[in-house]
């Protein structure tokens, strides 16, 4: 009997099989890649909303403490301060300076 001899093909790579597969793996992560950067935008937008609405709140409370402290360093807020805790103004005793002297 004759000696059975078996040859193995070599498989040749199918070219357009693999340019298929990478074009639709492109296409699907392009897809998800739009749907994750929408969510991440939308996300960062509202963080933005967010901190404006902070600092429109800082600047109201500024604003509230900056008439405060002008009206603490008004003269005549003083001086009901000062008679309140029992102090007297006499004019004899003031002082006043000119700017420039």
């Amino acid at each position: 009997m004759a000696k059975l001899i078996r040859t193995r093909k070599k498989r040749k790579l199918n070219v357009f099989g693999f340019a298929t597969m990478i074009l639709t793996m492109c296409i699907t992560l392009s897809f998800v890649t739009s749907i994750f950067v929408r969510a991440n935008t939308a996300r960062l937008s509202r963080e933005v909303e967010k901190g404006k609405i902070v600092v429109e709140r800082l600047n109201r409370d500024k604003e509230v403490l900056v008439q405060e402290v002008n009206a603490m360093g008004d003269y005549a807020n003083i001086v009901e301060k000062a008679e309140s805790f029992g102090l007297q103004h006499f004019i004899d005793n003031s002082f006043f300076v000119n700017k420039g002297d």
